[in-house]
């Protein structure tokens, strides 16, 4: 219940009625890993939107390439669209933090940028409608970034951070409505 998905849901149901969503989330998966069960989790279901965040995983790997983990992404966004006529909506990813000498900081901030930018790029380029999680917990008028990440390892949102990034995804599929 504290997933941005299953708070997208409700945010949506004021105004749309009832909705379900499909959490297809496994913790520890890499871009890769989720391109490589991509068929599997799509086969069969019958969704208009696809809302789909990958990439933290991949930054905290020893091997990161950048152009390949795009490429990765840009190939499921397509193929959700292509393959299975859903809508795709991607998100940046947020911030990670770890503690050092008592106090949190930033883990992995160079690369969690480039692939940020990279994901708004391939968006851009891709006509995908995308949200940039990463600005916005970082512009956040109410807390700060630290507090919306988890509170003990802080790789993921957490119930601040997801309610967030369930206000953005609900902006954009508000903006493009089932046809």
């Amino acid at each position: 219940e504290l997933c941005y998905l299953h708070k997208t849901e409700l945010l949506l149901e004021a105004d749309y009625g009832e909705m379900t969503t499909i959490n297809k989330g496994v913790p520890g998966d890499t871009s890769f890993m989720g391109l490589a069960r991509l068929e599997e989790d799509l086969q069969g279901i019958d969704a208009y939107y696809f809302l789909t965040m990958f990439g933290t995983n991949d930054v905290t790997r020893l091997r990161f390439d950048l152009d390949e983990i795009t490429e990765v992404l840009r190939t499921i966004v397509t193929r959700a669209r292509t393959d299975y006529g859903m809508f795709p909506v991607i998100s940046t990813i947020p911030p990670q933090k770890k503690m050092v000498n008592g106090e949190w900081v930033q883990q992995f901030p160079g690369r969690t940028i480039d692939l940020n930018a990279a994901i708004i790029q391939m968006a851009t380029a891709n006509n995908v409608p995308y949200i940039d999680s990463y600005t916005a917990f970082f512009n956040s008028p109410d807390y700060t970034w630290i507090e919306l990440l988890e509170p003990f390892k802080g790789n993921h949102p957490g119930a601040l951070g997801h309610d967030i990034m369930a206000a953005l995804f609900k902006e954009k599929i508000e903006a493009a409505p089932p046809k």
